[in-house]
């Protein structure tokens, strides 16, 4: 009722399963020294349904798959997946939620860590609290998150989300600011600012949406 897969460089692109036949059973563990891609599904229960625990941990791990430590049975509760390395770079889904209370979620990477748009994260609990999602990169001169992610940790009485390195990056919410102040900033220098100059019309927005995206060079 465990799996364990050690390797220098670790390729998983089909399905892994471990459902465990005792209240400490359900482990999932992909170590590998270099480099780990988990490309396909991994999914961890214990007896009785509750969420399993899956650990994934390399220098560099790439996660496009989906990984689950779900709770799936009445009132039963998330696992645990604990992802580290010195790089993270995942375009996947960790679920850790719970039918009972969500579960928890670790993405820990000394140097980096970068979540795409379609990436997902939930710890949420069902008739129970919420679980814990941590996203953090460590290293205090050169730790880095750059996160598009969609990330929850909702249940009945709530849950934690923390996201925590020396420099942050949310691009979705960077780029909704950006174009909320670009419209903002456009219509006041056009109204008021250069109002004399008539400066208005497409020609002109596209001159000036440009010379604002500077701000993200």
């Amino acid at each position: 009722d465990a799996v364990g897969i050690f390797a220098t460089s670790l390729r998983h692109s089909g399905l892994i399963r471990a459902t465990g036949v005792t209240v400490e059973g359900g482990r999932v563990v992909l170590k590998a020294t270099e480099l780990a891609e988990v490309n396909g599904r991994v999914e961890a229960s214990r007896v009785g349904g509750s969420g399993g625990t899956v650990e994934v941990s390399a220098r560099v791990v790439t996660l496009n798959g989906v990984v689950e430590a779900t709770g799936t049975a009445p009132s039963a509760a998330g696992g645990a997946i604990v992802v580290s390395g010195q790089a993270i770079l995942q375009g996947g889904t960790l679920d850790a939620s719970g039918a009972g209370a969500g579960g928890s979620i670790s993405v820990v990477a000394s140097n980096l860590v970068e979540q795409t748009a379609v990436t997902r994260i939930r710890a949420d609990g069902g008739t129970g609290a919420g679980g814990t999602v941590r996203v953090q990169a460590t290293d205090a001169s050169a730790g880095y998150v750059m996160s598009s992610a969609e990330i929850s940790a909702d249940g009945a009485s709530g849950g934690t989300v923390q996201v925590l390195a020396p420099e942050i990056r949310l691009l979705a919410a960077n780029v909704l600011a950006f174009l909320v102040a670009f419209v903002v900033s456009y219509n006041g220098h056009a109204l008021l600012t250069f109002s004399a100059a008539q400066a208005h019309g497409w020609g002109v927005v596209a001159r000036f949406f440009a010379v604002a995206c500077l701000s993200f060079v």
